[in-house]
């Protein structure tokens, strides 16, 4: 495991999460774990979605070609689920 992969897996360990992804805020992905591997404008949107995290309840949020139903979203963190 290299680099920022660590972090994510970290987090898929606690037990919390069975994916995670650590982006930078240009919204380019530095790690993964657990094959949440971002597709085409992905990590765009998310960059928009921490801009304006009142967004993430009406758009919706996308990674690996699912959207997920937001349940938090505020501008240091967002988390969502399927559904």
């Amino acid at each position: 495991m290299a680099g920022w992969d660590a972090y994510p897996k970290q987090a898929v360990d606690s037990k919390n999460f069975n994916k995670a992804a650590v982006l930078s805020a240009e919204g380019d992905q530095w790690g993964q774990f657990g094959g949440f591997a971002l597709q085409g404008t992905e990590g765009k949107g998310l960059k928009e979605l921490f801009k304006t995290p009142q967004n993430a309840f009406t758009v919706g949020i996308f990674v690996g070609g699912v959207k997920y139903l937001a349940i938090k979203a505020d501008g240091n963190s967002i988390y969502g689920k399927k559904g």
